[in-house]
Order: C-alpha cells, then structure tokens, then sequence
C-alpha cells in the first residue's frame, strides 16, 4: 500500500495542483492514482485515505469551541490528535475515563493511519491545533458549503 501513497506523492509533485479548494485537489489525486481498481482491500484503503484527509479539511470548516470560554458546568469538548474533528464531549469535573483523544474514524483506521498522516503532510494538511489557530492551509470561505456531512 506504501507504494499508493509514493505515486500520490509523485502525481502531487508532478502535477503542483493550483487548485485553492484541498477538496478539489484531493479529488484529483485520487482520480489520477492508478492502479487495481478491482481490488477490494485497494479500494477500501484510498477511501480510507480520501476520508481521512476531507475530516482534516472538514475540521478547519467547522471549528474548534474553546472551553475555556464556556459557562462554569458546560460540557468539556477533546479534539481528534490526527484529523481535529470532535472525539469526546464529557461533562465538566468527569473523573472517570479520561476523554478519547482521537475519533473513532481515525481509530478504525489502524495501521492505515500512518499513511494517512504522511499524504497529509505531503499535502500539506494538518489538523487545526485548537479554537485559536489561525494557520489554516486554505481559505476555508473557499470550501465551506461543499462539504457533505458525516
């Protein structure tokens, strides 16, 4: 499967993509891989890697809330370490189970994750870093509306 993952990092090299919505570009890459499209295990792996890079830009769409602006008592909410997106929302003062840092989507990915990571980093993607960060890789006024819910 890493050799999935050289041809994406070679058509992205190739190609310099101008496009400014990652969906668009992501959509691209995986139009242009190549490769056994009759494979089953292939196919579930680049929808693994296709979803797992649209959760990273559908995290900067969406926002982080940041609780420490919330009222005494409000729910306390952890971000996925990998894609950003929401993993655990538990009430304030749970002493339990410590929050899930990372969302059953990236979980379920398993060793695929890795590969995820690194097309992301070669893309130039990366989760945001919490409510207030403001190094989005995109204009996201650009993808907003043109992602499907999940």
């Amino acid at each position: 499967m890493n050799n999935l993952i050289e041809r994406a990092e070679a058509w992205y090299c190739q190609t310099a993509p101008t496009a400014q919505n990652p969906l668009i570009v992501i959509d691209q890459l995986f139009e242009n891989l190549g490769g056994d499209q009759d494979d089953l295990h292939e196919q579930l792996y680049r929808s693994s890697l296709k979803k797992f890079l649209e959760r990273i830009v559908q995290a900067w769409v969406k926002g982080q809330i940041d609780n420490g602006s919330l009222y005494a008592g409000s729910s306390m909410y952890y971000y996925c370490k990998h894609c950003g997106l929401l993993s655990d929302t538990l009430p304030e003062g749970w002493f339990m189970q410590g929050p899930s840092r990372v969302c059953k989507a990236c979980s379920d990915m398993k060793e695929w994750l890795k590969d995820g990571i690194a097309l992301a980093n070669h893309l130039g993607l990366r989760p945001p870093k919490g409510p207030y960060d403001d190094k989005c890789p995109f204009d996201v006024n650009v993808v907003k509306g043109q992602l499907v819910k999940t």
